[in-house]
């Protein structure tokens, strides 16, 4: 068995699963919302998932300056 996952650990598994599920949820639905043809929808989809990853790079870089 692995170590116990320290409390800050916990905090970054948890943010990491909750940023990959909306990833995964923003690119299903633009798929789908292509595949239908709904390009409005997919176009606001894929910038909502600019946002998304934005953030993910911000997080990213001030985790990297912390260090």
């Amino acid at each position: 068995m692995g170590r116990p996952l320290s409390v800050l650990d916990s905090h970054r598994v948890a943010y990491i699963n909750d940023l990959m599920a909306r990833v995964s949820a923003h690119t299903d639905g633009l798929y789908e919302q292509l595949m239908d043809e709904e390009f409005s929808y997919a176009s606001q989809t894929a910038q909502d998932l600019i946002v998304l990853l934005e953030d993910a790079i911000s997080s990213l870089d001030e985790s990297s300056n912390s260090r």
